[in-house]
């Protein structure tokens, strides 16, 4: 079953990985719904390395993710996959939560197509990841 979830879970984060890179190299579909706006204002715009860089962390929680799953061969020292792992788990576990205004379950700001979006699949989503990381790192 951790192989499974450990699949499932790298799965994801590799697709959200393309998607980023997709937006990095141009890519219009989703844009909208993806940024935190005020009035028609996106709260910020991201840049071209910013958007690859978040698509590298996410190939590489991917990796981590498979590793301690079993998946593929530990290329690295144990505790890196270990640490990782509570890291991927802390950072989706406190997107999920958000940070009280723009983002996250406990977000302020709605009715706008962000704020749908968070509330419907991207903040479910996080927690999700969440709890398959947790389970894959304690069982």
């Amino acid at each position: 079953m951790i192989a499974v979830l450990s699949l499932t879970v790298s799965c994801v984060l590799l697709g959200l990985s393309v998607l980023h890179v997709y937006w990095m190299l141009g890519g219009r579909w989703g844009i909208e719904a993806v940024i935190p706006v005020r009035g028609n204002k996106r709260l910020f715009t991201p840049g071209k390395i910013g958007t690859l860089g978040v698509a590298a962390m996410l190939a590489f929680a991917a990796a981590i993710i498979m590793g301690i799953g079993g998946l593929t061969e530990p290329l690295l020292p144990g505790w890196v996959y270990q640490w990782g792992g509570w890291v991927i788990f802390g950072v989706f576990l406190l997107r999920a939560i958000g940070e009280f205004r723009w983002v996250g379950f406990f977000k302020t700001e709605k009715g706008t197509l962000f704020a749908r979006w968070d509330t419907r699949v991207f903040s479910p989503l996080c927690f999700l990841l969440a709890a398959a990381v947790l389970t894959v790192l304690i069982i």
